[in-house]
């Protein structure tokens, strides 16, 4: 499709619009402060834990605590297990309202105990669908420790069948005023995120609906997966739904929300990025990676528990994977000017971005706010908006190519009308004269001549019968390619058809003392139907082909028909000679275009290389095979085969037709015809002829007098040229079929213009039949006897 070409031009207009985002999204996360006063500190890693089982009632903490260890992490439990806070370190402050607050973990239980400086405490117990009530923004989860007159000095957080510590990544203890204070951002951050997501998630449910873009409905899925996942994950439906799901619920909704998010978006990749610039196999390299995350989701919904650590490591390096294929794709595309690519790229990298800057304020690289926490939402939620404008532009790239693609058929389209019209008009001006010539010869031979006059008159008629086999070939051909040759269905005798090509091509072998032997005709059935004209054709032209090419020897035709079970017939030939043969690397390039096995062929036997590739696309069309056998200096033997209609079990009897018109025998002696032909060369020729037959014949030289002769006196038949002065043959036909005298006598036109389009042009002005120029007698007086019988 031509993307390698020029890629910075491009690629540049997009990236004109991208990198402007990359910035703005920079400085909005990190130039823009809305600080936490102070960073809160993570007492996560600086907790204790022990073990306890299940119960309803911890009585005495401080007394199971002296079996609690310091040293790292507690693993996953079916019991309590239990993290030990000393917050004497943090000084709180007394009289002031702290919050304890936490990431909140996928856990079925939990209990929190604030233990005071003066021996009080305060305490919460939460069951599956409770956490909800403690939810803050950010899918945290607080707990108030109330102002008093004494400090807390410890802080006890239970856990019930935690599947890991790992995942709680955060537990602060914090002034509330400096909590609310970061709520007010963050519900305005998430308030937009979700919005932003919801709206681009219609919009673009109502756009794939109307347009039907496959790459449209994938991303649809895409941004759905984000915002499911940003709505349970930063606890935006637990807010507005509480205790509607249990916190394991929630989860599982967050998991496969999140294992559909990476098969869709590899299928949005796949099918986003412009045709021809990844290879087959990596497109479908890319559609299978995404089948894991799906697998994966699920497994770690129903697995969860004891396994959920190995599932959540599985997870992570598909993650990876996922990434890494994604790159690879990019670094494919990108390169080779895919503007979709650079906008997948773009999308892409911001929630990547987020991720990063998240990390580097976890390390206190850059400020500690609201807005870097959100940074991950936040860059999928524009990651959304860079790939809906990408589709748009893809969209707009997509129509561009249609209506270049429909301009460049349209145009194709006209140049294929002109070339026909221009063969059209040439073949009609170069036959009035061959016709001239073809038919003088002939009327020349039947003269008293010499014998080297009869060689030149011969030596003419001989040229000129090849150039009009140039014209014939040259003008099916174009038919062919124009997709306007069609076929016909009739009933015929396949062994009148083969002998009919036999009268044809024997004489010519007879000239060069060649036998021609036709096995197998008697083994044929009566009656077949198609298109017996073509077929006589395909069987003529490899016959006259064979003889070409035969210096000694013969030529046998062999035929047989195989019989279906579906009323239909495979008709088999094989033509076979014994002349000079072909190499392997002349077979490769036969049927092809005016094509011959060797350029030299042209040269010393003459041809256009038209004639296979004809026979080739006929054979297809009538739902064929043709094939070649050869060996140099021994001959070749070309086979064929066509699938022809048996007639059905008692279906009555057709005529049936061997290439000849009924009724050619009938006598035309007597018969009073006119004859309307402007060229005189022409005139002359088909008077000659006609008198020959002992037909009287009246002269008209344009259609005006042609009409007038035919309205005073009843012809047995009108021959009709097209082309003529004053009132061209079509129009004049039209006015005769409105006279009483002329309605029934049969019109023939006779003319070099032999276009389906110009036949249906003389049916339509009330003709019955068509004579081709240049024509033979044998061929005129057959079309007479047809319409005087």
């Amino acid at each position: 499709m031509g993307y390698a070409a020029d890629t910075n031009a491009r690629i540049s207009p997009a990236w004109l619009f991208v990198m402007p985002v990359f910035l703005a999204f920079a400085v909005f996360l990190i130039a823009v402060p809305y600080p936490i006063i102070k960073p809160p500190v993570n007492l996560l890693g600086e907790a204790c834990y022990f073990y306890s089982e299940t119960q309803d009632e911890y009585p005495n903490l401080q007394q199971m605590a002296e079996a609690q260890k310091c040293d790292g992490m507690p693993a996953p439990s079916h019991e309590t297990v239990w993290l030990s806070i000393d917050t004497a370190e943090l000084s709180p402050e007394i009289g002031t309202e702290y919050k304890l607050v936490l990431f909140r973990h996928w856990v079925e239980g939990a209990t929190v105990r604030f233990q005071y400086s003066d021996g009080t405490a305060v305490g919460y117990d939460l069951g599956p669908y409770d956490f909800d009530k403690h939810w803050s923004v950010g899918n945290f989860v607080t707990f108030d420790a109330p102002a008093r007159e004494s400090a807390v000095e410890h802080i006890y957080l239970g856990l019930d069948n935690p599947s890991s510590i790992k995942l709680f990544r955060q537990l602060n203890f914090v002034k509330a005023t400096d909590w609310q204070q970061r709520e007010v951002t963050g519900h305005l951050i998430i308030s937009l995120i979700i919005g932003g997501l919801f709206a681009m998630l219609l919009y673009n449910i109502s756009l794939a609906t109307t347009l039907r873009f496959g790459f449209h409905l994938q991303y649809c899925l895409f941004v759905f997966s984000i915002f499911v996942y940003t709505v349970m994950a930063y606890g935006v439906f637990a807010y507005f739904m509480p205790g509607v799901l249990t916190v394991g619920q929630q989860m599982n909704i967050t998991i496969l929300a999140l294992g559909l998010n990476g098969i869709s978006g590899l299928l949005f990749l796949s099918a986003f990025i412009e045709k021809g610039i990844f290879p087959n196999w990596w497109n479908r390299f890319i559609v299978w990676a995404g089948v894991p995350f799906v697998l994966c989701s699920i497994l770690y919904v129903t697995a969860r528990g004891w396994h959920a650590d190995t599932i959540d490591l599985a997870f992570n390096l598909l993650a990876l994977g996922g990434i890494l294929v994604i790159l690879i794709s990019l670094i494919i595309a990108i390169p080779r000017g895919s503007r979709s690519a650079v906008f997948y790229a773009a999308g892409w990298l911001l929630p990547v971005f987020g991720v990063t800057i998240r990390i580097l304020r976890g390390l206190d690289v850059i400020p500690h706010s609201a807005l870097t926490e959100f940074a991950m939402p936040i860059g999928m939620a524009l990651e959304t908006v860079i790939l809906s404008l990408g589709i748009a532009d893809r969209i707009s790239q997509i129509r561009r190519e249609r209506d270049a693609a429909q301009i460049a058929t349209q145009e194709a389209k006209a140049a294929n009308e002109a070339k026909s019209n221009f063969l059209a008009r040439m073949s009609h001006e170069i036959r009035t004269p061959l016709n001239a010539i073809i038919g003088l010869s002939e009327l020349t031979a039947t003269t008293d001549l010499n014998d080297k006059q009869r060689s030149y008159v011969g030596n003419i008629k001989a040229s000129g019968d090849i150039l009009l086999a140039l014209i014939n070939d040259i003008l099916d051909f174009s038919k062919i390619e124009a997709g306007k040759l069609d076929l016909e269905r009739t009933a015929f005798n396949p062994a009148a058809v083969f002998e009919v090509a036999r009268t044809i091509v024997e004489p010519r072998m007879l000239e060069k003392g060649l036998a021609l032997d036709i096995r197998g005709l008697d083994a044929l059935p009566r009656k077949l139907y198609g298109d017996p004209t073509r077929l006589s054709q395909i069987i003529i032209n490899l016959a006259n082909n064979a003889v070409k090419f035969t210096e000694r020897g013969s030529v046998t035709i062999t035929v047989s028909c195989t019989d279906r079970t579906d009323g239909k017939a495979f008709l088999n030939c094989a033509v076979t000679d014994t002349g000079i043969g072909m190499t392997e690397e002349e077979k490769g390039r036969l049927f092809q275009s005016f094509s011959q096995a060797d350029e030299t062929i042209a040269r010393r036997y003459g041809g256009t290389g038209l004639g296979l590739a004809i026979c080739k696309q006929l054979v297809e069309m009538m739902d064929g095979h043709i094939s070649v056998e050869s060996t140099p200096g021994v001959g070749s033997t070309f086979k064929f085969n066509l699938l022809l209609d048996l007639p059905e079990a008692n279906a009555p009897q057709q005529a049936q037709t061997n290439g000849e018109p009924a009724g050619a025998s009938v006598s035309l002696k007597g018969a009073h015809i006119l004859l309307a032909e402007d060229n005189p060369v022409n005139r002359m020729i088909a008077l000659k002829l006609l008198d020959a037959a002992g037909i009287k014949t009246d002269v008209a030289e344009d259609g005006l007098e042609a009409v007038s002769r035919a309205s005073a006196t009843r012809y047995d038949a009108i021959l009709m040229d097209l082309q003529m002065p004053g009132l061209d043959g079509t129009a004049a036909a039209a006015k005769l079929r409105e006279t009483d005298i002329s309605k029934q006598v049969p019109i023939i036109a006779m003319t070099a213009n032999v276009s389906e389009k110009d036949r249906e042009l003389c049916m339509k002005a009330g003709m019955n039949d068509h004579i081709p120029k240049p024509f033979k007698p044998d061929e005129l007086y057959a079309t007479l006897a047809k319409w005087l019988n």
